[in-house]
């Protein structure tokens, strides 16, 4: 049997630790990309107090021990300034050595810095590839990325057709991912790169509420001041944005028509259910 002090010294369990101390009482999070699937009732209404001091101690040691993902998380929060002096040099420093470490979020956060010239020169080179190696060691969040440099023609073409589709498989399997139906649900609107239909258009705002509310527990809270770091950014549609959306498809659309929107998202949830891996 394993002593406690080896079974503390586990870099596994130091990062998971550490998730516990920046998100105290969450009940489910995805080891692998730390991000929290079932939130506690009520943390957004500010009853849940963070240790950040606990974050950093138990993520510094874990990342010495060689744990990507500390090394990821470690990052944000140098990134962020919280719990530890902004520091993008020793943020850039981290997310570089988690990525080489296989970490698809580190490789993602380095595209986004890139892409948005966030504590590094903005190089859309750069960003590309970084989401590449994201995609490619699974992200979801990095395929999104991709669709929206398509959509809006930052280093690429602008294609709204090749932007639906990295959409579409960022969020084909389950849980999906929040972003792209919001980003979907704004080609149907706008008819960009698909017909327009404001039926589908809401069915995927629908669908993509829906895994939000799992996810953090309230709807539209991306940008919730009460959020940490590692889930606040500004790529992530604001509050305002996914009411105000919501509002326009469903004043445009009769009561059949949001009956076939609810309909439709329950499709996408039974297709993203059979592309379960």
């Amino acid at each position: 049997m394993e002593s406690s002090s080896s079974f503390e010294a586990d870099p596994e369990v130091l990062y998971l630790n550490g998730w516990r101390c920046y998100w105290p009482n969450s009940t489910l999070f995805d080891a692998k990309t730390g991000r929290v699937l079932v939130a506690p009732p009520n943390w957004n209404r500010g009853t849940t107090r963070r240790d950040l001091s606990g974050a950093v101690a138990y993520w510094t040691k874990a990342s010495l021990h060689g744990n990507e993902n500390a090394m990821a998380s470690l990052g944000f929060l140098y990134e962020a300034g919280e719990g530890v002096p902004m520091d993008f040099q020793i943020a850039q420093a981290l997310f570089r050595e988690a990525a080489m470490r296989g970490s698809a979020s580190a490789c993602c956060r380095l595209g986004r810095m890139y892409e948005i010239g966030h504590g590094l020169a903005l190089d859309y080179e750069c960003a590309l590839t970084w989401y590449q190696k994201a995609s490619d060691l699974g992200s979801r969040r990095a395929k999104t990325a991709i669709g929206r440099m398509y959509a809006n023609g930052n280093g690429l073409p602008k294609d709204f057709s090749k932007a639906y589709q990295f959409y579409l498989s960022a969020t084909s399997s389950p849980p999906g991912e929040f972003l792209a139906d919001f980003n979907i649900s704004i080609l149907y609107t706008n008819g960009q790169g698909v017909p327009q239909c404001l039926v589908t258009a809401l069915g995927w705002l629908e669908q993509g509420r829906k895994f939000r509310l799992l996810e953090l527990g309230t709807y539209g809270a991306a940008c919730s001041p009460t959020l940490g770091a590692l889930e606040r950014d500004s790529e992530m549609p604001s509050n305002e944005d996914c009411l105000s959306l919501h509002r326009h498809l469903r004043g445009r659309l009769n009561q059949d028509q949001i009956r076939q929107a609810h309909s439709y998202a329950e499709e996408i949830y039974k297709w993203r259910s059979r592309n379960r891996s």
